[in-house]
């Protein structure tokens, strides 16, 4: 019977044991924000005693927010109130009425509310107004500060000063105004426009590719000339019949040359000659007979020729030809219509 007293109270001992072995992280934690909170209030005091209340209402603000007793929260809103802040000096008045009381402070819950009572007179307020229907998602902000959808067309106490209202909703464009809140009290309505939907961007029209030029039709090749190499003989011909033509020509001549030369030196009228004169004629006669003879071939070559070049395939011609020869000379006369 006595060993489970014995057992209950060790179990007991255990479960007290690790409790505060738990705690003391906590109460640790706790001191040394409590240790924070009580510098912060010392800096904050000071400041304020130096009339540096832009400098010392962020302090007293931090300290109070490690440690919110009712006595920082009456010291931060007497610095709000100093300051210019009335709408923050205001609610935390009302803040440190609440924590005064829970605290049994009754002569600080009475000084906080009294001293709220009285700002309620200077209170600037902004009402913010929503044009037509809010899109799904609309956000409203003033300065930092989100603006819930039950506080649209309620005049919300704010501090004086530039305060800039912003609005966004998926889908839209931001919006966003500042406005100059007068000290003394008033009420000043800020009307949020409906916003604009985000441009779509435009799908830009593809550009039709143009079709590839059309190929001209392939160009027959060029028909063989039948005649080309015919052509081409003839005038190979012809040119050697004028070649002997030239040259039957020039003999000719020095043939007459000569005779005429044994004739006024060597040979009488009646052709009585020298041996030499005889031997001259002789001369002059073969030269004679040559050049007849390259004559009539010069003659019947370039003939020749003018037939084949001018009856080849695709050439139109007539030709007409006639020969004649001497004993001095020929002469071939070609006629042709082309």
């Amino acid at each position: 019977m006595s060993s489970r007293p014995r057992h209950t109270a060790s179990l007991l001992s255990v479960l007290v044991a690790a409790l505060a072995l738990s705690a003391a992280p906590a109460r640790a934690d706790d001191a040394a924000s409590q240790a924070a909170a009580q510098e912060l209030f010392d800096a904050g005091r000071k400041l304020m005693d130096k009339g540096n209340y832009a400098e010392a209402c962020p302090k007293l603000a931090a300290s109070a927010k490690l440690d919110p007793g009712a006595g920082t929260l009456l010291n931060l809103a007497a610095c709000y109130e100093k300051n210019g802040q009335i709408a923050s000096a205001w609610v935390t008045y009302k803040d440190a009425a609440a924590a005064a009381t829970n605290s049994q402070r009754k002569d600080w819950a009475a000084k906080a509310t009294q001293k709220a009572a009285g700002l309620e007179g200077k209170l600037s307020r902004m009402r913010i107004e929503v044009t037509g229907t809010p899109p799904a998602g609309l956000t409203l902000r003033r300065d930092e500060t989100p603006v819930s959808s039950a506080e649209v067309g309620l005049g919300i106490p704010v501090d004086p000063g530039t305060r800039r209202i912003g609005a966004s909703a998926p889908g839209f464009e931001p919006w966003s105004t500042e406005v100059e809140v007068p000290a003394g009290g008033g009420v000043v309505t800020v009307s949020v426009p409906a916003l604009q939907p985000v441009p779509v961007a435009a799908t830009p029209t593809p550009t039709p590719t143009p079709p590839p030029p059309a190929k001209p039709p392939p160009t027959a090749p060029a028909a063989p000339d039948p005649g080309a190499t015919q052509r081409w003989v003839g005038l190979g011909v012809g040119a050697l019949g004028v070649v002997g033509l030239g040259v039957g020509s020039f003999l000719g001549l020095r043939a007459k040359s000569q005779y005429d030369d044994a004739l006024a030196n060597e040979c009488s009228a009646a052709r009585v000659c020298t041996p030499e004169g005889g031997t001259q004629v002789d001369d002059a006669e073969g030269t004679a007979t040559l050049s007849t003879v390259l004559f009539i071939a010069g003659g019947a070559a370039l003939a020749g020729g003018a037939v084949l070049y001018f009856t080849a395939p695709d050439a139109k011609s007539e030709v007409g030809l006639s020969v004649q020869g001497g004993p001095l000379g020929a002469s071939v006369d070609v006629k042709g219509a082309f």
